[in-house]
C-alpha cells in the first residue's frame, strides 16, 4: 500500500493490519463494489464525490501499518466471492482454537 501523497520510493511498501481489520464487516474489503470499499474507509453515500473516496483511501491506508515483516501473507482472487474468502479466513485464523 502507498499513501496517495507519498512520492518517496521506499514509502509505504510493507505495510500490515490485523486479521481484526481485514475480516471486518464479514470481510467488505474484498467486495468490489465501490459502496462497501467507501463503507470499508469509514465513508458513505451512494454517490460518493473524489474527497470522500480519497478520504476513504486514506482511512484504509491509515489502518494499516509499516513494518519489516508479516505474519500472514493474504492474497487473493477476484474470481472467488467475498464469502467464500471470508469463511476461508475465519477457518484459518480460527481451526487451531476451534481444535483444542
Amino acid at each position: 500500500l502507498r499513501s496517495p501523497d507519498s512520492f518517496d520510493e521506499r514509502s509505504g511498501h510493507f505495510r500490515k493490519a490485523t486479521a481484526k481489520r481485514v475480516l471486518m464487516g464479514f470481510g467488505m474489503i474484498f467486495s468490489g463494489s465501490l459502496t462497501s470499499l467507501m463503507a470499508a474507509g469509514g465513508q458513505t453515500g451512494r454517490f460518493p464525490r473524489k474527497d470522500q473516496i480519497l478520504a476513504a483511501g486514506e482511512n484504509l491506508f491509515q489502518a494499516s501499518v509499516a513494518t519489516d515483516h508479516v505474519d500472514v501473507f493474504i492474497g487473493h482472487s477476484w474470481s472467488a466471492c467475498r464469502c467464500q474468502k471470508f469463511l476461508a479466513l475465519c477457518l484459518f485464523f480460527n481451526l487451531g482454537m476451534a481444535v483444542k
